[in-house]
């Protein structure tokens, strides 16, 4: 019988495409999937290496793995507390797979850490970076060329810790996963990736270190993968979705890049520079708060505040709007994730509305302008709400996601109040809270004033709280209304206002076949879920592009919320929190990209 796999995926969206292309490779190989890792020859770890506490998770699923794969020649078995554990250099007898099971670790840990990873783990057969084949045949099995042999203190033989790190001078893997073929969906929708790797350099993300510069597919080779996967609605993901295709007018342009989007920057917003930073008093009061505009919000039309790419002018189509039409001809939605808010153009917005999903996950990361300089972001509270605003104006059923850093180094309770307003004010569907991790080799690691852990929590959970009442309150104004939705298994469907994996869901009958749309009424919401009837008498014909708007209460809209107004926090030197989960009904996946 042919061998068998198992590939356990962590992190966000783009690793789990990932884990399908070295799927798509193992079942050429021959291989079969298994039931699960205890049944499988061979079990793979994807891991993410975005923050601690993905890193924790990561290291913690590949212990606990080992329990199901691993067995040493005296019977010896492993817990998965760290602490627990042997090291290969106080074992008497080295480790050996049992049966011929091995345990192979990939993804952004293996290539952000290699070696270490490996000398770390010694229960895991191979440690290999992006593009090098996972299959590698376990101890006394080979790797393939470039594999490096690790020494573990034992001399275990054949420890292998792998790296093809892509560089400027080799930016393609041997084995590249981004353009692999991978198998036939399971669900009726599917992540597409359409770049790899980022060209900004913002201050608190070592994704382009481990990931590199972005490098785009071809509008064929995505529309091919789309066709393939044979499903309703396609969910396009990168680090910098909107910088789709700048890499190749880079290229055209023989490597002269110029553009402001390489820092973020836009509409003469600099970055902080390393020896001034943008939060400093002196440039903190010297600038306007959100809060002092939150009750004017600016009405000049998006097209007049200019993109960060320079390279695609406003009356001039841009990759990213192109790539979406091709996509929208070969599937009923198109859905996208990531946004960077200043390439949200006309453009790009009446792109997204035509594809009858409008739905926009805007990467804001804070609101506060002189934090977001130290961040090395573009924008403000008050440019990000006008964004919204001018889509609302446009399509009142427009659904908002974002997700946002909370304790960067510097951010003072005026920033903290800031956000509080905004979220009141912009009256998101979906946010995301995450603690801010000091990662290794970005500019941020280097910041002073860092915020106390104590203060970063009490922070968290007072912007979640908020957030989950208004989603909360929003579903609520669902109440009622018809909308189409996708079936995505019996029992579960989704609208254009959830995104799969990552927002709610809508309970609908279990008859209604899964990978079909049906119109349903809204019965009753729960917390971030909806319960929802078929409207039989309705049949639908071809995709729907126009949606029921939501009618705001209008002291919903802008009104600045009635909060008692706390001393400014101490923030000197301390030690920044461990990232926690995301708040409402996010995951840890969602990207700070």
């Amino acid at each position: 019988m042919a061998e068998s796999f198992w590939i356990e995926t962590l992190g966000c969206p783009k690793n789990q495409v990932d884990s399908d292309k070295i799927a798509g490779s193992l079942l050429a190989d021959g291989m079969r999937r298994a039931d699960g890792a205890e049944d499988a020859d061979l079990v793979v770890v994807n891991t993410c290496a975005f923050v601690e506490s993905a890193r924790e998770e990561s290291v913690d699923a590949i212990l606990s793995l080992t329990e199901q794969v691993k067995q040493g020649a005296a019977g010896e078995r492993w817990g998965e507390n760290v602490g627990e554990r042997q090291t290969a250099g106080q074992r008497e007898t080295p480790l050996v797979p049992q049966g011929g099971k091995r345990l192979v670790v990939t993804g952004c840990m293996a290539e952000r850490y290699g070696s270490e990873l490996a000398e770390a783990l010694p229960e895991v057969d191979a440690v290999v970076g992006f593009g090098v084949p996972v299959n590698v045949g376990g101890v006394g099995g080979n790797a393939g060329s470039g594999g490096v042999a690790v020494s573990n203190g034992a001399e275990v033989p054949n420890r292998i810790a792998i790296s093809n790190r892509a560089t400027a001078e080799t930016a393609v893997p041997r084995m590249d996963l981004l353009n692999m073929a991978r198998p036939k969906a399971e669900l009726p929708w599917a992540y597409v990736k359409i770049a790899e790797g980022c060209d900004r350099s913002c201050g608190y993300c070592a994704i382009p270190q481990f990931r590199g510069p972005q490098r785009s597919r071809s509008v064929e080779a995505i529309c091919e993968e789309v066709e393939a996967l044979e499903i309703r609605e396609a969910v396009l993901i990168a680090q910098d979705l909107a910088a789709y295709g700048r890499d190749a007018a880079r290229a055209g342009k023989n490597g002269q890049a110029g553009e402001s989007g390489r820092l973020g920057n836009s509409d003469n917003d600099e970055p902080a520079s390393n020896d001034e930073p943008a939060s400093s008093p002196k440039t903190a009061s010297s600038l306007k708060t959100t809060s002092a505009t939150l009750s004017a919000v600016k009405s000049s039309p998006l097209s007049k505040l200019s993109p960060t790419n320079q390279s695609h002018p406003l009356n001039s189509t841009r990759p990213i709007v192109s790539l979406i039409h091709e996509v929208a001809k070969r599937v009923d939605w198109v859905r996208l994730l990531y946004l960077y808010p200043a390439d949200l153009t006309d453009e790009l917005t009446d792109a997204i509305f035509a594809t009858g999903v409008p739905y926009f996950d805007l990467s804001l990361q804070h609101v506060s302008r002189p934090l977001l300089r130290r961040m090395r972001r573009w924008g403000d509270g008050d440019r990000f709400l006008s964004r919204i605003q001018h889509i609302r104006r446009q399509e009142p059923d427009a659904a908002f996601r974002s997700n946002f850093i909370v304790g960067y180094p510097g951010e003072t309770e005026a920033d903290h109040e800031q956000l509080l307003e905004f979220i009141e004010a912009a009256q998101l569907d979906w946010c995301a809270f995450f603690a801010f991790s000091s990662e290794e080799g970005t500019f941020a690691a280097d910041l002073s004033d860092h915020v106390p852990a104590s203060l970063i929590a009490e922070r968290l959970a007072e912007l979640r709280d908020a957030q989950d009442a208004i989603t909360e309150s929003r579903r609520r104004l669902l109440l009622g209304q018809r909308m189409r939705v996708l079936v995505d298994a019996p029992g579960i469907a989704r609208s254009h206002r959830e995104a799969p994996e990552i927002d709610g869901i809508i309970h609908v009958p279990a008859h209604l076949p899964a990978g079909e749309f049906a119109e349903v009424e809204v019965k009753s919401a729960v917390g971030p879920d909806l319960e929802a009837a078929p409207v039989e008498s309705v049949k639908l014909a071809g995709a729907v592009k126009s949606v029921v708007p939501i009618k705001l209460p209008e002291s919903a809209k802008l009104a600045k919320p009635s909060r008692p107004t706390k001393p400014v926090a101490q923030v000197e030197s301390a030690t920044p929190a461990k990232p926690t989960k995301p708040a409402n009904t996010a995951t840890a996946g969602q990207s700070h990209g």
